[in-house]
Parts: structure tokens; C-alpha cells; sequence
């Protein structure tokens, strides 16, 4: 299960990408409390929110990246 503290990492954002993360982190949970309990495997998250400045760091990163807007994560198994 993935918490807003997790997603942020003690970041601070607009009500906006608050509301945006709120919105995908229960869609994620519903999908990984699924997964996890169907295929037995356990999910981290590696990437949540990011800010600008440091998604401009990250080497591949999309320059328009959704992680900036609190839209997108990414997991693994």
C-alpha cells in the first residue's frame, strides 16, 4: 500500500497536486491490494511525486512527466 507520505517524500505541493495524488494513490492501492492477494507477491513503489528540478536530474525522465503533477507511480514486484 502506498501513503501520501510515501508518494511525497516530506515534498510540499499545491492543493492541486495533492488532490491529483489522493485520487491515483486510492486507484493504486485498489489495484495492488488485488494483485498482491492474487499473485501472492509483495509491491514497492520507486518512484512517486517529483518535482521539477528533480525530475530534471533523472536520466530518460520525460520533460513533461506525470510524477510532476502528481498523476503517476512506479511500482514493482
Amino acid at each position: 500500500m502506498i501513503t501520501t507520505e510515501m508518494y511525497f517524500h516530506k515534498e510540499l505541493v499545491s492543493p492541486e497536486i495533492a488532490d491529483n495524488a489522493k485520487i491515483l494513490i486510492l486507484k493504486v492501492n485498489t489495484f495492488l491490494e488485488v494483485y498482491e492477494r492474487e499473485t501472492g507477491r509483495e509491491t514497492k513503489m520507486s518512484s512517486g511525486y517529483r518535482s521539477p528540478e528533480y525530475n530534471k536530474t533523472i536520466k530518460g525522465a520525460a520533460k513533461n512527466s506525470k510524477h510532476m503533477s502528481g498523476q503517476a507511480v512506479d511500482i514493482f514486484d
